[in-house]
């Protein structure tokens, strides 16, 4: 069930999880901004006046399903793209609209490992340096219920961490985690300049860590 609403739009995420989105939009200053999972839009449309409030263009955001309420669909800030975040054709659309323009990628469709994976690989190079790839719903990852169900095993987070140690140009951003329900735990990968991998004074994190701290 989806937790808050925005313009009277669901959306299905914590308002923590929103705020640190929306935080990430403000530092970032993207272009344009890449949405895998729409559902209803509320998220979508808080993500649109954010990024017109920093100068942006759109937000393309992507589903297998249109379910978008009637003030998402009539938005002009917003490009809906019905089909699969990692069809082809999808990838195609999304390059031709956003050209070299500054990109954030925001990952919240199909939960399962081999998906985000996929996801992952073909966004990363999307993405803007000093912008964020966000990867939702790692909470699976610890989760009782969901672990119990499995998730511990097929989730996001697993994706992630087989993700990282591949792609030293991104680190966890962790100051993106607000006071309140997060499920998006280290879920927010910034993009470095390439040359310092290794510099960056943003905290990394391991697994391990992670579970100590929950």
């Amino acid at each position: 069930m989806p937790f808050a609403k925005y313009k009277d739009v669901l959306f299905n995420k914590t308002p923590a999880d929103m705020e640190g989105i929306l935080e990430a939009i403000r530092r970032a200053r993207p272009e344009y901004i890449i949405e895998l999972g729409t559902q209803y839009g509320g998220a979508t449309l808080a993500m649109a006046d954010v990024l017109e409030e920093v100068g942006g263009k759109k937000v393309i955001t992507v589903d297998i399903k249109d379910q978008r309420k009637t003030e998402v669909k009539n938005d002009p800030r917003i490009l809906f793209i019905l089909g699969s975040s990692i069809d082809g054709r999808t990838l195609e659309k999304i390059k031709k609209e956003i050209g070299e323009g500054k990109v954030l990628v925001d990952i919240d469709s199909d939960h399962r490992t081999e998906h985000v994976a996929q996801e992952l690989e073909l966004y990363a190079p999307l993405v803007s340096v000093g912008s964020y790839m966000i990867v939702e719903d790692t909470f699976l990852y610890w989760n009782k219920y969901y672990s119990d169900k499995g998730w511990k095993e097929k989730g996001p987070y697993k994706a992630l961490m087989s993700f990282l140690p591949k792609h030293p140009e991104f680190t966890l951003d962790r100051s993106l985690e607000f006071p309140g329900i997060i499920n998006n735990i280290c879920g927010f990968c910034l993009k470095l300049e390439r040359g310092k991998e290794n510099d960056k004074e943003t905290r990394e994190i391991s697994p391990a860590t992670t579970e100590e701290e929950s």
